[in-house]
């Protein structure tokens, strides 16, 4: 039985086969934390819009009363 031994040049094992392996673990880790950070941005900056509301419900409230009053 004759049998093949699969010889890769270390050319090609460098700047096809690791480059092939190595870029989409790249591509996903830069999808995953620009989601991250896009998640993270929405979720810690929901509380200051509350707080924005507030204040300009306040401003609005003031404003009310500043037009009863006078």
């Amino acid at each position: 039985m004759i049998r093949f031994r699969l010889y890769i040049p270390p050319v090609i094992l460098g700047f096809v086969i690791v480059p092939l392996l190595v870029w989409p673990t790249v591509i996903v880790l830069a999808v995953l934390i620009f989601t991250l950070t896009f998640l993270a941005e929405i979720i810690f900056s929901f509380p200051l819009l509350v707080v924005c509301i507030s204040l300009q419900e306040l401003q609005l409230e003031l404003m009310v009363e500043y037009a009863l009053f006078f």
